[in-house]
């Protein structure tokens, strides 16, 4: 399972869909205006019925990704962004052993909030 870290939402708006369906006149706006990039995952740990909720932000200033956790603030690993957005059941070898043991992941990627990357100039 993945996500897109950057979007381009140009075929999903309005003028776009109006394009295709109509011979009229549209106002077209310059490609960087559909560009989307991540800036924040809410996640959800546990079930259903119950669980804790965390949230992954994207500091652009550091280029690095923070974890709220209630009243704990740490950055956070970005090549485990992904691994920590999922569930399912992840493989370990236990080091030493000659065995593997299998761990339910019940941390699940909720919402995802993207940001524009450039908005219109205003004249």
């Amino acid at each position: 399972c993945s996500f897109p870290y950057e979007l381009d939402l140009k075929e999903f708006c309005h003028e776009t869909i109006q394009a295709k369906e109509s011979e009229e006149e549209y106002q077209e706006f310059p490609s960087y205006y559909y560009q989307y990039k991540l800036k924040g995952i809410l996640l959800h740990e546990g079930t259903s019925e119950s669980g804790h909720y965390t949230s992954l932000i994207y500091d652009t200033q550091k280029d690095k990704w923070i974890l709220f956790n209630d009243a704990y603030v740490s950055h956070f690993d970005s090549d485990l962004v992904e691994k920590a957005s999922f569930g399912g059941v992840s493989h370990e070898e236990l080091s030493g052993q000659e065995a593997e043991r299998y761990i339910r992941k019940t941390k699940n990627a909720y919402l995802l909030f993207y940001d524009r990357v450039k908005f219109l100039q205003t004249e």
